[in-house]
This record gives structure tokens, sequence and C-alpha cells, in this order.
């Protein structure tokens, strides 16, 4: 079988130093998700408080949405980072606000508190280092199928 250099997928594959984009439009938690997913990777997740302070920085105040949420509190990307802020009371209890799915927020303090998911707030996604453009990596796919059973047909 044709095996393409792994250069070839190298050189499509975009670097970018920037994890973490600022979305300055307001969302709930469930829409803000789906686009961090459509257009980035996910929802922000905080593993550390280096992290959690350049997050602070880039949000200038604002409150915005990370990727954690429900209780037990999961992680959008199914991450298991133990980090929490150090006002963290609430994420002990889990507390179901009137019946309501509860998400997280962070806050101008650089603390995190939990808000009803449909809620609207400004949010981070998450840019992987490395993301592959989609149409290559299906085009690449389908290239190799039909390699493939070119080969199987000229081999019989």
């Amino acid at each position: 079988m044709y095996r393409t250099p792994s250069s070839e997928l190298a050189s499509k594959t975009s670097y970018t130093s920037e994890r973490y984009v600022w979305i300055n439009e307001r969302m709930n938690w469930s829409s803000a998700q789906n686009y961090c997913r459509v257009n980035y990777n996910n929802l922000v997740s905080i593993r550390n408080e280096s992290e959690n302070q350049e997050i602070m920085k880039k949000a200038q105040g604002s409150p915005f949405w990370i990727g954690l949420f429900n209780h037990p509190w999961k992680w959008s990307d199914g991450g298991t980072s133990t980090f929490q802020t150090s006002n963290n009371y609430w994420c002990q209890f889990g507390y179901n606000w009137e019946g309501q799915e509860l998400c997280v927020i962070g806050t101008q303090d650089g603390e995190w508190g939990e808000i009803d998911c449909t809620w609207s707030s400004p949010f981070f996604c998450h840019k992987s280092k490395a993301l592959l453009n989609l149409f290559y990596c299906l085009n690449f796919c389908q290239t190799m199928r039909q390699r493939g059973k070119a080969k199987n047909t000229c081999n019989k």
C-alpha cells in the first residue's frame, strides 16, 4: 500500500501559539460549546493557576463561560483537571438552582461560580496547537481508499 510521507500531512497542519480565543458574543453555555467545537476545539478547560490568570487577563474584567458543567462537575473536553480557584465552596455541593442545569463562569475577580446554563455570556474557546484542515483530511482519506481499491484491482 502506498504511504504518504508524514511531511506531506505536516505541511497541511496549522500551528499556533494562541491557545485561548476570546469570543465576545453572548451565548448560552451549550451554544458556546457548540460554537467552539465547530470553529476551534472546545470550550476552554483550565488546568492550573497560570492558565487561569492568562485567561482572566484576556477577559479584561468580563465574566465568561468555561468548559466546566453539571454535578459531579465535568469538563466539556472530557479532561480530568482537578484545579479549582480559591473560592470553590460552591463546587463541593453542585447546587441545582431551581432545577436548572448549572455551568461554570469565570468572574472579574479571578474566581469561578456556578450559574444557570441558559444565561448568556461571552466565552473562551480552546484552540489546539495543531489543527488539521478538515477538507484536506477527508480528501486524503478518500485518495488513500481509492489507491487501495486500484491496487487490489490491478493485483487480481
